[in-house]
């Protein structure tokens, strides 16, 4: 495993990603539903975000 942490939130990010192209959900939608902001989602998704453990509790509730 890369130890160096942009890699890691780029692999970690992706999923997201990955299920919110599934979802059908809109960005908007997305974004109100976890009460962020749409750059956060974008980067959160492009790995240029520290993914916390609030932000995976929520995205398993809203995927």
């Amino acid at each position: 495993m890369n130890a160096n942490p942009s890699v890691r939130r780029g692999r970690l990010g992706a999923e997201p990603r990955r299920l919110h192209a599934v979802s059908g959900l809109m960005s908007r939608q997305v974004v109100e539903r976890l009460w962020i902001s749409q750059p956060e989602i974008s980067h959160l998704e492009n790995g240029r975000r520290t993914i916390r453990p609030r932000d995976v509790r929520d995205l398993c509730v809203l995927f």
